[in-house]
């Protein structure tokens, strides 16, 4: 996958999310105080979420 910002090859890996912690990730178009209303994205309790990174303009891209 191509970095949008540099166009450089991203590198494939992984996101981590510790075992001992809940994260709901959700898109919002607006930043609010709270996430209602947000489309959840995924959540989950630990695992591995597939992604890229570039590590030159230090972007993160994960597939969902």
């Amino acid at each position: 996958m191509e970095c949008p910002n540099c166009g450089t090859e991203m590198e494939d890996g992984f996101v981590a999310i510790s075992p001992s912690e809940l994260v709901i990730i959700k898109w919002c178009k607006e930043r609010k105080l709270t996430t209602i209303g947000g489309e959840r994205m995924f959540g989950v309790t630990g695992g591995w979420i597939d992604g890229h990174r570039c590590v030159n303009c230090r972007i993160v891209a994960m597939d969902y």
